[in-house]
């Protein structure tokens, strides 16, 4: 079971370009979020919990505690005095540092240099490059230890989770000023389904709804530079999908004033798609979701019970992952 994340440098937070938002009247982005981008494919404030295991193509940085199961990822940061305890194999292709311990009756495997400030009780540890430990750390490994440098480790924090947006003031901004008119649609029920599937095109404005309810489908194509306003939750039933298409030169930014709870299958794919999140409200996923987007959610925990693949980037407050499949 795994989870997998991607890093994408053509998708990053930020303003939409000054002609998208001519063209689309006022589209705007007032504060800029600067997202993980080529640093980190996933960035946790907090903490990263998995019952299975994980792979991120690209970096991962926690900045609580580090508990998995099978973890593989191009480069790992534990910017936590809690460090890692692992509850499975762990192989980084690049470097790995930890202000914390790493420890586990597990083996671990990095390609490049290890930097640890903590204590490292290990089965296993093969380094391909320096590993260096903080003179105080204590270092047992049940064979073939490495012979460690010993020297100050330093390791900086690896998220910023600073709120970078006013997403309140945006959502009721757009609740008075909007181009709903243009495509017919309600703030109230626009985006709620029971019994009919509904298909909306979503061509270049600013769209605000209540919600996003779906007790049956719902498929959004987008066909522009779009902004879409969700005053409360994307909310859908085991029975409903949510289906998010961007044509290959579109640009979604997606406001939620809270958060998203998926017991149906979600999809965004195509284009360039931004997802912003204001809320504590988590992101769960309890069925099968792919999204292409950046994801910067720094006050939600992201929730996952099915097969989860993720294409961008993503800076959340914590991470729960379980049952995961690529």
């Amino acid at each position: 079971m795994w989870l997998l994340v991607g890093c994408s440098d053509e998708l990053s937070f930020g303003r939409l370009r000054a002609s998208d938002a001519a063209a689309c009247g006022s589209i705007l982005v007032a504060d800029e979020a600067r997202c993980p981008g080529s640093e980190q494919a996933l960035c946790s404030c907090g903490d990263y919990v998995s019952s299975g295991p994980t792979r991120v193509e690209g970096a991962l940085a926690i900045g609580g505690l580090l508990s998995a199961g099978d973890l593989i990822a191009e480069q790992l940061t534990l910017g936590g005095t809690q460090g890692a305890a692992l509850t499975g194999d762990l192989q980084v292709t690049g470097r790995l540092q930890s202000l914390g311990p790493v420890q586990g009756r597990h083996n671990v495997r990095v390609d490049a240099d290890a930097r640890i400030a903590g204590d490292v009780r290990l089965d296993g540890l093969r380094v391909g490059g320096t590993l260096t430990l903080s003179p105080s750390a204590a270092y047992e490994i049940a064979s073939a230890p490495p012979t460690p440098v010993r020297a100050p480790v330093e390791v900086r924090s690896p998220c910023d989770c600073t709120p970078k947006l006013d997403l309140g003031a945006q959502i009721d901004a757009a609740r008075k000023q909007n181009d709903n008119a243009s495509i017919a649609l309600e703030p109230a029920r626009g985006l709620r389904t029971f019994d009919t599937p509904r298909s909306l095109d979503l061509p270049c404005g600013r769209y605000y709804v209540d919600e996003l309810y779906a007790a049956s489908p719902i498929t959004l194509r987008v066909h522009d530079s779009v902004a879409l306003y969700i005053d409360q939750r994307i909310v859908t039933e085991s029975s409903a999908s949510l289906t998010i298409t961007l044509d290959p030169s579109a640009e979604l930014h997606l406001f939620i004033r809270r958060g998203i709870t998926a017991a149906g299958p979600l999809t965004v794919t195509g284009g360039q798609a931004h997802l912003y999140v204001g809320g504590q409200d988590s992101f769960f996923f309890a069925a099968p979701t792919r999204i292409e987007a950046t994801i910067y959610a720094p006050a939600s925990e992201l929730v996952t019970q099915q097969p989860f693949e993720l294409t961008g980037t993503a800076l959340v407050k914590r991470v729960v992952a379980e049952q995961l499949l690529t």
